[in-house]
């Protein structure tokens, strides 16, 4: 699914169930979930996939990696993650930022055991042995903002 224009998307479920799943805003647009929007799968959360440009992302509602063992890439050319924003990796998934201006005021959030990337680093969650998440973030992670949620 690609936007080529500048709009706002609510009350909607983006299922990127297939291989090779793409949802994109193109050009120098940009694009904004409202709260009551869900993106879900495992492909691409990308910009410029048939117009090149540095289009934006802002999330406001809920961008989501839920497919056990695969992967959703993030990778506008420009993510705001608004206050409301979600994005997460749960029942299995795995979760990749790669956007080279990734901004974050909301909530980015990886189940136990899983993977989160970003900007070529991997971070994996993990528990230490008294249950506590290991949270063991070097500089690039804290400007993020990346909370655990223990599940």
């Amino acid at each position: 699914l690609i936007y080529n224009d500048t709009q706002t998307v609510d009350s909607k479920t983006i299922n990127m169930d297939g291989s090779n799943s793409t949802f994109s805003v193109s050009g120098n647009h940009t694009l904004t979930l409202d709260p009551g929007m869900l993106v879900r799968g495992r492909g691409d959360v990308t910009s410029g996939a048939i117009v090149s440009g540095t289009g934006q992302l802002n999330n406001n509602g809920t961008i989501r990696a839920d497919i056990n063992n695969q992967n959703l890439t993030v990778n506008p050319s420009v993510l705001v993650n608004g206050a409301t924003g979600i994005i997460e990796a749960i029942n299995g998934g795995d979760l990749s930022l790669i956007g080279p201006n990734t901004q974050n005021a909301g909530t980015i959030s990886v189940e136990p055991r899983r993977e989160l990337q970003h900007g070529g680093h991997r971070l994996i969650h993990t528990h230490r042995g008294d249950g506590q998440p290991h949270r063991q973030l070097g500089q690039r992670w804290r400007q993020l903002h990346v909370r655990y949620q223990h599940r």
